[in-house]
């Protein structure tokens, strides 16, 4: 009896090489993302690609952001589906920092902070999972649990909203220009 020959294209595989095969050719997603890797970016257009990280799988990002994306950080993305060079990626239309929401992203994002970098397992284990939350929104909270200076976590907090208020008004000439 001949062994029967396995599917190598079927959907399973595709998934496994590149989660973005759940979803179909030019569907628009709303995605959760972790920055992993810059692999280019035009500074003149400030059109860009990015290795992300969804549910522990990579996949490539592309499009104008008007700074370039911080490694390690966590956005909320806006876009399609795309194939390019037998490649899906997600093609950004809007983007905004989000707060990661499991222990592992949270860990990576504080070791974006220089002076935090050595020292966030143990911050992440004294404070929890609202970490980046509360340097965002309630530093002194965060100065207090720790027993860091109000000055140092602000430090932090201007680091973790920087950039905020250049995407806000880039997507909001991206929509005017694009009506």
């Amino acid at each position: 009896m001949a062994a029967k020959k396995k599917d190598v294209n079927n959907d399973d595989n595709l998934l496994f090489i590149n989660i973005l095969y759940r979803y179909k050719a030019n569907q628009s997603v709303k995605l959760r993302v972790q920055v992993c890797a810059a692999l280019f970016r035009n500074e003149d257009s400030g059109w860009s690609i990015y290795t992300v990280e969804m549910e522990d799988r990579q996949f490539k990002i592309s499009g104008a952001f008007a700074s370039p994306l911080r490694l390690g950080w966590v956005y909320d993305i806006d876009g399609k589906i795309s194939d390019y060079n037998n490649e899906r990626q997600v093609v950004v239309n809007s983007i905004s920092p989000a707060n990661p929401e499991n222990k592992e992203s949270i860990i990576r994002m504080l070791q974006t902070i220089d002076k935090l970098n050595i020292s966030a397992h143990a911050v992440y284990k004294k404070y929890g999972k609202n970490i980046i939350a509360d340097i965002r929104n309630n530093p002194e909270r965060v100065a207090d649990v720790l027993g860091y200076s109000l000055s140092e976590v602000l430090s932090w907090n201007k680091v973790f909203n920087s950039g905020k208020e250049t995407n806000e008004a880039f997507e909001d000439l991206r929509a005017y220009y694009l009506k």
